[in-house]
């Protein structure tokens, strides 16, 4: 069965893209704070407040 046309207006996910240049840039030793959406569902660690 062949997509929608209309799929094709569909924009990438960014956060996938901003994984994959963070990625890149890890891998050029670029030691980087990941402030993404995380973990909602658990307190903040005690060592970060």
């Amino acid at each position: 069965m062949p997509f929608a046309k209309r799929l094709k207006n569909i924009l990438p996910y960014i956060f996938a893209e901003i994984n994959s240049n963070q990625d890149e840039i890890v891998g050029l030793g670029v030691d980087i704070i990941n402030m993404d959406v995380g973990t909602p569902d658990r307190p903040t660690p005690a060592d970060i407040v």
